[in-house]
């Protein structure tokens, strides 16, 4: 995600990318299955790995959204493509709010505070980026 700030980043292949992140999909998707058949009843643990599902996702999302460029980032995003990038955005601004309650609110079933705080941190982060990709 830090590449994405600087024009050379698309310079990079994109396909080893999106291998990567779809992979990370998947390894949050096994998570989230393996904890509801573990304690459905844990509603933090088993957001948190639709949070970083969700990032995933944001993740192929941005990087098939952004074309290859002169080095200057020209995005357009409209159509199903901008609909999706909404519907991300607002689910990892929400996962930014529910990590910090996480973190400020009485601890019952939370998995700690560092974890709560950097994810609050990384699910903020994502919903910037993707919103200015939206933006620009």
């Amino acid at each position: 995600m830090i590449a994405m700030c600087w024009p050379w980043w698309n310079l990079w292949p994109k396909s080893p990318q999106m291998a990567l992140f779809l992979a990370g999909a998947f390894w949050c998707t096994a998570c989230l299955v393996k904890d509801l058949r573990r304690d459905a009843t844990r509603l933090s643990l088993l957001w948190h790995d639709l949070a970083h599902l969700f990032m995933m996702t944001a993740m192929m999302w941005m990087i098939a959204g952004m074309p290859a460029s002169d080095g200057v980032h020209h995005t357009s995003v409209t159509g199903g493509t901008l609909v999706i990038g909404l519907i991300l955005t607002v689910i990892l601004a929400v996962a930014a709010v529910v990590s910090f309650a996480d973190y400020v609110l009485p601890p019952s079933a939370g998995t700690g505070a560092t974890t709560e705080l950097t994810g609050t941190a990384m699910h903020t982060g994502m919903a910037v980026m993707c919103w200015l990709m939206l933006a620009h």
